[in-house]
């Protein structure tokens, strides 16, 4: 947080996105009342997005009629982050009707950060240090890791996480949805793009790409790890971290018929329906994928994670305590959506009860796989 509060104060960038409401232009985004910048005023206002507009307009309709306001602006009126945001997000939400996509909000984004806890972030940490170890002991001289590109960022977390611990690095994560955050290291940025089209970004261009539950969100995955390859620098690496919905227990606790052995199914038969799989490990998906697309000497993990906190271990159980918070929390968001509200509300509400009791152990597969572009692979 220090670091981040170090970092200097710019003035506005140029070429800025086009704000919602100046879209299209309006005369009134660069008026001005006066030649010269009044020497006093009742009011200043530093900022004429919407927040310092509506409050000019209640100050003169509705508190002090007759007073003298100035807002100061640096680009024009109602340009600041919330119009700019409101452009991306109509995007997004116009892409979640064409996809029928429901509750295309942030509100399923907390879930994820919810089981992305202590233990899970030393994972992480781990398995880039065995790749930085790798990078040095590979074929050739891979130097140091100049840029990483984190694919479906999300709220940006894991982004923000590594920017901080690897200064020297360039981060660049990119998603569909503008929920970012603007106060993040100097050396992360993100970018507003979706990964089932083609990339922005040159070939041979990273050191190292990054994804993680992306399951259901995508349609072609073959297509998805082709770009990953074509943007990965030879002797560069690739990790993908998915999981299933599919739910079981190891000890035989889940009932044939019973809301959690039907949640997987469900999921199976939507995923079906609107051309995106739910059940990424059981087809194995991510490695057909990586080998199709080139990448070579892939190392593999699989990991049954408890979904609530079941164990008797304190670690497993600390792990399904996370992913039971998650879970929990926003199921309505995470349900497919083809089903009437009636049925989903009663399955939910049985679902609720089973996952409660601790006589039922459920786990979901978590498979995590890196691999390394060839170093001998044709440069661009």
């Amino acid at each position: 947080m220090e670091k981040r509060a170090a970092i200097p104060v710019t003035p506005p960038r140029a070429n800025p996105t086009v704000s919602y409401w100046q879209n299209p232009p309006d005369a009134l985004a660069d008026h001005r009342t006066t030649p010269e910048l009044p020497s006093s005023a009742d009011t200043v206002i530093i900022g004429s997005g919407i927040t310092g507009a509506a409050v000019a307009w209640h100050l003169l309709e509705a508190g002090c009629p007759g007073s003298s306001i100035l807002i100061l602006e640096a680009r024009q009126a109602c340009s600041g982050a919330t119009g700019r945001n409101a452009a991306n997000i109509s995007a997004v939400h116009a892409f979640a009707r064409t996809h029928r996509i429901p509750g295309c909000d942030s509100h399923p984004c907390d879930t994820i950060d919810v089981i992305y806890d202590p233990a899970q972030w030393a994972q992480a940490v781990s398995a880039v240090q065995a790749m930085r170890k790798a990078f040095s002991e590979g074929e050739g001289d891979a130097g140091e890791v100049e840029k990483v590109l984190d694919i479906g960022t999300g709220t940006g977390i894991w982004a923000m996480d590594m920017a901080d611990m690897y200064p020297n690095t360039t981060f660049i994560g990119t998603d569909i949805s503008p929920i970012q955050p603007g106060w993040v290291p100097p050396n992360l940025f993100f970018e507003h793009e979706d990964m089932a089209q083609p990339w922005s970004f040159a070939d041979n261009s990273f050191d190292f790409v990054h994804m993680r539950y992306l399951f259901g969100a995508v349609r072609d995955w073959n297509q998805l790890f082709q770009e990953a390859y074509r943007v990965c620098k030879p002797g560069g690496y690739i990790e993908t971290v998915e999981s299933d919905a599919m739910i079981f227990a190891e000890d035989g606790s889940i009932a044939e018929g019973s809301p959690i052995e039907q949640w997987g199914k469900m999921f199976g038969e939507a995923g079906k329906k609107i051309g995106r799989s739910f059940l990424i490990i059981g087809e194995d998906v991510q490695r057909k994928g990586l080998e199709a697309a080139g990448f070579k000497d892939l190392v593999q993990w699989d990991f049954n994670c408890p979904t609530t906190p079941w164990s008797k271990d304190k670690k497993l159980r600390e792990i399904g305590r996370f992913n039971y918070a998650a879970g929990n929390k926003d199921l309505e968001g995470e349900y497919p959506s083809h089903y009437c509200i009636c049925c989903l509300t009663v399955y939910l509400a049985l679902l609720r009860k089973q996952l409660r009791d601790r006589n039922v152990h459920p786990v979901a597969k978590l498979r995590v796989i890196y691999a390394q572009k060839p170093s001998d692979a044709p440069a661009a």
